[in-house]
């Protein structure tokens, strides 16, 4: 968050992909900065709205691969994994386009995400490595597979529930599915749910904002803003227009 609040400091309106239910917005919200939410899970904006009643922040429910506000921003965000949501390499394309078409000539457009590349290349994930389309007749997961792990206990409307999750993994799709189940303490219906995350390579990014008229600017490896290298697990990107006179 500190470091979102610091990219955005000096600007007035920023474009945030992926808002969420405002975490960050709220944030950038006190600090006097105007900002357009994009999300595209109505349940996610009215929870938003309601934790962060702030007039500086402007809901709107959109699609990021897709979006056209008619309007330019000196920061477009993405902030903590958002690109993994995009389901293939033709949707971070169309999201990377919406980013060009809102951004000012000296606007820079800033996201993070989880280095996969160790993961990608480690072959020995046993029963949830799935290198082919995942299906059981290529060798790769099957539903007798799933091992469920206890990740938390939380507590939702006024009820204990221990939370397991599962995951399949399809290399060839660069793909995570995570399934979330709620097992309530004091007995009663289970709740589930399920993430998709889809992540890219390092060396995927470069092309794809290229592609998009966008050039890469800087990585970082942390939120400290270390200079990233191939041992970092999180790259900071930031981009700008392509051809941006005074680069």
């Amino acid at each position: 968050m500190d470091f979102y609040r610091g990219v955005c400091a000096d600007v007035p309106l920023v474009l945030e992909l992926g808002v969420g239910a405002g975490r960050i917005a709220a944030a950038l919200a006190q600090d006097g900065v105007r900002v357009v939410g994009v999300e595209q899970d109505p349940d996610a904006i009215a929870l938003g709205r309601r934790r962060h009643p702030s007039p500086r922040i402007e809901w709107v429910r959109a699609d990021m691969r897709a979006l056209d506000l008619g309007r330019r921003f000196d920061r477009v965000i993405l902030p903590y994994n958002g690109l993994y949501t995009l389901a293939s390499d033709a949707d971070v394309l169309a999201c990377f386009q919406s980013v060009a078409r809102h951004l000012t000539d000296n606007g820079y457009f800033v996201f993070d995400f989880w280095v996969a590349d160790p993961f990608h290349a480690d072959g020995d994930e046993g029963p949830r490595d799935a290198p082919g389309d995942g299906s059981a007749s290529d060798g790769g997961w099957t539903p007798e597979d799933e091992e469920l792990e206890p990740v938390a206990t939380i507590a939702y409307q006024g009820k204990l529930y221990d939370v397991f999750e599962s995951t399949r993994w399809t290399r060839a799709a660069q793909r995570v599915d995570a399934t979330y189940r709620y097992v309530p303490r004091s007995g009663g219906a289970e709740l589930s749910s399920e993430v998709m995350s889809r992540y890219l390579l390092a060396e995927q990014v470069e092309p794809l904002l290229a592609a998009a008229g966008l050039e890469l600017v800087v990585r970082h490896g942390d939120f400290d803003q270390c200079a990233w290298d191939e041992d970092c697990d999180r790259m900071i990107v930031t981009a700008q227009l392509a051809g941006r006179a005074g680069g």
